[in-house]
């Protein structure tokens, strides 16, 4: 076999992929980071974009999201107050 084939070995565990395919393997969180790749979106925007979620699962996984620095969330005020959420750089 030619050793441009060989398989490589792979480096030492790293905690920071990890970590990351874990977040995003979670279920619906895939879905929600997809809907915000084309922008900030408000709660109910991204509730649309992802039909099936639910609210409770939906403000759980943003609020994660927040909490790990992948998704930003944006306070708009005046008459009426409005949130939406981002990618951050890392997201």
């Amino acid at each position: 076999m030619n050793s441009k084939y060989q398989p490589r070995t792979l480096s030492r565990f790293c905690p920071r992929y990890h970590r990351a395919v874990e977040t995003i393997g979670r279920r619906w969180t895939g879905a929600i980071v997809r809907a915000l790749l084309s922008g900030s979106r408000g709660y109910s925007e991204l509730a649309a974009a992802v039909p099936g979620l639910s609210d409770r699962l939906l403000s759980a996984r943003l609020r994660e999201l927040a909490r790990l620095g992948v998704v930003r969330r944006i306070v708009r005020t005046g008459p009426p107050i409005r949130v939406h959420y981002a990618l951050t750089g890392s997201g």
